[in-house]
């Protein structure tokens, strides 16, 4: 909703506090139904998955690996 024009294009408003952009992920498609939104959020995870891929960002490799220790110690 934030690339939208519809609802203002507040991406804009988002940079101005500060926070630098690191890739633009469109996901929006204009429904509201239950399907609409669920088809909304399988392109979304779909994007952050090629985003991810592309940019390989070390937090978040960091907080998966912590994760799975954690899951693993707890299972052991």
């Amino acid at each position: 909703m934030h690339l939208s024009p519809e609802f203002g294009l507040t991406y804009k408003e988002i940079s101005l506090e500060g926070f630098s952009e690191v890739e633009k992920v469109e996901i929006l498609l204009s429904s509201d139904t239950p399907e609409g939104i669920f088809k909304a959020m399988v392109l979304g995870m779909i994007s952050f998955a090629e985003v991810y891929q592309r940019l390989k960002p070390n937090l978040i490799n960091g907080l998966l690996v912590t994760s799975r220790q954690s899951n693993e110690a707890e299972i052991n």
